[in-house]
């Protein structure tokens, strides 16, 4: 288990606490949501389980529609009838406008699609959305197209942003993308400190609109993204209103931090529910959900034994209390093993982490995590076979120029 569940978990609780008891909540959010008048962008959580490769809508922030009204997005993941192919999910019930443009997304190291698609909205009306499909690194993956028609839009509205690949706890990198219409020859974003980071703008063949892309550090705060014209006169502006502050800044911890082997710090934090975060030199880089609800507790409500995470050759995480040993066995045989160390915030269970050397990517080769009790008898083995693409549909691709 990994955690993207977590983190769509802590997503979805967050969400809920906004909202009032009563028949009436959801209008009332609405009807706050399209006063607000904001621009916002949407991001998809992917999240894997036993089963299959879930994709569900993970709202950091919602998408944005006329008027700056916040929408949501439509999701797909990949079906027994697909082959596994996210791309084909997505677009059961629409048709491609133009080819889809491949890119490395740098949250992830691995490929994502960008593309326009036609279909027709809860309305009946039919026009054109932006989609996406992406993989994340460790296993989950999904794809989903924004719900609102690009013919809805003022056509004063130059461009806009369809979503990024932010999230938490934050990758080293972040991709921001949008759509962009005829006449917009350059995009850039605005940090706070006032200095600019270009972009890049392709026009996939025969797309009805441009695809722009923006990337930068995830620590860069920016304030807007501004696009322009062949002359270089700003003609769009679009505000970056996400919150770009990790759960731990306002949380309270719970006790003393636990310092780990590789440089890890590890600490309990109520943010407002309990979270257990990992940090490397003062950035996050993993966490749990340790309510004991959640607690190593997939949203089946089944339990696992080890909750596992890796980020620039540590590997760390949770297991159970009888484990004191855990090895992680790469597909050649090799194995690194740490001790595991009871938590000090009596939480039930043990931590671990450690570093491995390894020049290839081990989620896409393929490996093992075995658990061991005092006496050396293996308790529990977890099995990552090597990682396969999500999408295989043989389509024209566009990349970048």
């Amino acid at each position: 288990m990994n955690e993207l569940e977590d983190r769509l978990r802590s997503a979805l609780d967050a969400r809920a606490h906004t909202y009032e008891a009563s028949p009436q909540a959801w209008i009332k959010v609405r009807r706050r949501t399209l006063r607000s008048q904001r621009r916002r962008f949407w991001l998809l959580a992917l999240v894997p389980t036993a089963a299959a490769t879930t994709a569900l809508p993970f709202f950091l922030a919602a998408g944005s529609g006329p008027n700056g009204i916040g929408t949501g997005v439509v999701t797909a993941h990949p079906t027994k009838e697909s082959g596994g192919d996210v791309y084909t999910d997505v677009m059961r019930d629409k048709t491609p406008l133009g080819d889809r443009l491949i890119l490395d997304n740098p949250s992830e190291h691995r490929p994502m699609l960008l593309w326009f698609a036609r279909t027709t909205d809860a309305r009946g009306v039919a026009g054109a959305v932006f989609c996406t499909a992406t993989q994340s690194r460790n296993g989950g993956g999904g794809g989903g197209c924004n719900d609102v028609l690009v013919e809805s839009r003022p056509q004063e509205e130059r461009a806009w942003a369809e979503g990024s690949t932010e999230s938490w706890p934050p990758p080293e990198t972040v991709l921001y993308y949008g759509s962009a219409r005829d006449g917009v020859a350059g995009v850039s974003a605005i940090a706070k400190d006032g200095s600019t980071i270009a972009g890049t703008l392709q026009r996939p063949a025969s797309a009805p609109l441009s695809i722009w892309t923006v990337t930068m550090p995830s620590e860069t705060r920016i304030t807007a993204f501004e696009f322009t014209d062949t002359e270089g006169r700003v003609i769009e502006r679009v505000k970056d209103e996400a919150n770009h502050v990790g759960p731990e800044a306002n949380g309270r911890p719970l006790g003393s931090a636990m310092h780990m082997p590789g440089g890890l710090i590890a600490n309990v934090y109520e943010t407002p529910d309990k979270t257990l975060i990992w940090t490397l030199d003062g950035q996050e880089v993993g966490m749990h959900l340790v309510r004991s609800k959640d607690l190593m507790t997939d949203m089946g409500g089944d339990k696992y034994p080890v909750d596992f995470r890796d980020r620039d050759g540590r590997w760390f995480g949770l297991t159970t209390p009888q484990t004191v040993r855990v090895a992680l066995v790469f597909k050649d045989g090799r194995r690194v093993t740490v001790n595991a160390q009871a938590d000090r915030w009596k939480i039930g269970v043990r931590l671990f982490s450690g570093t491995y050397q390894r020049p290839g990517d081990i989620y896409l080769e393929g490996f093992q995590l075995i658990g061991y009790d005092e006496a050396g008898t293996v308790i529990w083995h977890e099995n990552h076979p090597a990682q396969k693409p999500l999408w295989q549909t043989p389509l024209p691709m566009s990349s970048p120029r």
